[in-house]
C-alpha cells in the first residue's frame, strides 16, 4: 500500500486533507476541502441512476446535487471553488494554499441531466519532502537501466529514519524521465497517473501531481472494475471448458481452488472467463481477462445476476492506455 499525503489547506487554522492510495486495489480517498464549508471530494459515480446534477444561470453553477436511487441530496459548494460550464460538461476548480484540484464532469450518455466525474487532477504548488515540523517524508526509487525496480517510502527525523518497501502492483507501470518518475496504474474503472519529482536539495521524491481518469461505460450494462488482487490461472480442455482453477497472489504464488456445487466457470471467448456463484435463487458473477496471453487472468468486472455484456465490457477495456493494456 502506498500513502500519498497531499495538503490543500484553504486558510489559516483550517484543516488539511490527506489521501490514501492503494495501487492495484483501488483508491481510498478521504479528502476534504475547507474554506468556510467542508465538502467531500466528488466520487466517480458512473451509472445512469447515480451521479451529479447542476443548476445555474448565465453559465454559472448555483447548486449541485448528489443523485442516486433513493433521491437527491444537496452538496454545499466549497467557498474556494469555481465552476465553468461547457457543452455537456462542467469543470470545478478548487484552489488551496498548497495545491489545486480540477474536477471534470461530463453528461451521461443516456441521461443528459446526470453528470459523472470523468477526470480529477490534483497539482501540488511546490512539491516538498519536508513536513511542517521539519521531518523528512517521501519516496525513494531503485532505478536500474532506466527502469524502476523497487519503491520505498521513507520517514526520518533528527533521531531516527524508517523506510519500507512498497509492494509492486501487477497493474502499474513506471517511467523515468530525468529527475521525474511517473506511475500509471488502473484500479476499478480509474486510470491513475502520479508524477513524482525530486525537490532541489532532497534525495527523496515528492508527489507533484495525481490525475485520475475514469473510463465511462457508455451504454454498457457490465461495468469495468479492475481488481489486481483477484487473479487466477485457468486450465481448459480441448472443447474450451474450464477443468481447473488456481488463484494467483500478487507475488505470483498459486493455489488450487477446490471445486464446489455453487460456483461454475465458463470461457466466454478466448481471454475471458466468467465465474458465476449461485446460492438459492441469487446469482453473482466475476469476469476475468488475460490480455497478454500469459495465462494469468485478472478480474475486470463483477455484478449481480449471471448475464455479462461482453461487448460493452470490451469497449471499456479498449479505453485502457496502451502502457497498461497488457497488464489487465
Amino acid at each position: 500500500m502506498r500513502q500519498y499525503d497531499a495538503y490543500l489547506a484553504t486558510g489559516v487554522g483550517s484543516p488539511v486533507w490527506e489521501t490514501t492510495t492503494m495501487p492495484g486495489a483501488g483508491p481510498h480517498y478521504n479528502a476534504y476541502f475547507t474554506g468556510g464549508v467542508c465538502a467531500p471530494l466528488r466520487e466517480a459515480l458512473v451509472s445512469t441512476a447515480q451521479g451529479y446534477e447542476f443548476t445555474g444561470a448565465d453559465g454559472q453553477v448555483m447548486t449541485m446535487e448528489l443523485v442516486n436511487w433513493s433521491g437527491a441530496a444537496n452538496l454545499p459548494l466549497p467557498t474556494n471553488a469555481t465552476f465553468s460550464v461547457g457543452t455537456a460538461s462542467v469543470t470545478e476548480t478548487i484552489t488551496g494554499l498548497n495545491a489545486t484540484r480540477t474536477v471534470e464532469y461530463s453528461a451521461d450518455a443516456t441521461n443528459s441531466d446526470i453528470y459523472h466525474v470523468t477526470e480529477s487532477t490534483m497539482t501540488v504548488t511546490a512539491p516538498t519532502t519536508t513536513t511542517a515540523t521539519g521531518n523528512a517524508s517521501g519516496y525513494s526509487f531503485t532505478i536500474t537501466d532506466g527502469a524502476v525496480t523497487a519503491v520505498q517510502q521513507v520517514f526520518a527525523n533528527a533521531l531516527h529514519s524508517y523506510s519500507h518497501t512498497v509492494p509492486a502492483s501487477p497493474t502499474a507501470t513506471f517511467s523515468v524521465e530525468g529527475t521525474a518518475v511517473t506511475e500509471i496504474s488502473i484500479h476499478g474503472n480509474m486510470v491513475e497517473t502520479v508524477q513524482f519529482v525530486q525537490p532541489g536539495g532532497s534525495t527523496l521524491y515528492a508527489v507533484a501531481s495525481d490525475s485520475k481518469a475514469y473510463i465511462q461505460p457508455g451504454t454498457a450494462t457490465t461495468l469495468l472494475s479492475v481488481d489486481a488482487a483477484d487473479r487466477a490461472h485457468f486450465t481448459f480442455d480441448s472443447a474450451g471448458h474450464v477443468t481447473q482453477v488456481q488463484s494467483v497472489s500478487l507475488t505470483g504464488q498459486t493455489g488450487t481452488v477446490v471445486p464446489n456445487s455453487y460456483v461454475t466457470y465458463a470461457q466466454l471467448e478466448p481471454g475471458f472467463v466468467q465465474e458465476t456463484t449461485t446460492i438459492g435463487t441469487r446469482s453473482s458473477y466475476e469476469v476475468f481477462h488475460d490480455a497478454n496471453g500469459d495465462g494469468i487472468y485478472t478480474e475486470v468486472a463483477h455484478g449481480l445476476g449471471s448475464t455479462v455484456d461482453l461487448v460493452g465490457l470490451k469497449a471499456q477495456l479498449a479505453q485502457i492506455p496502451a502502457s497498461l493494456d497488457a497488464l489487465v
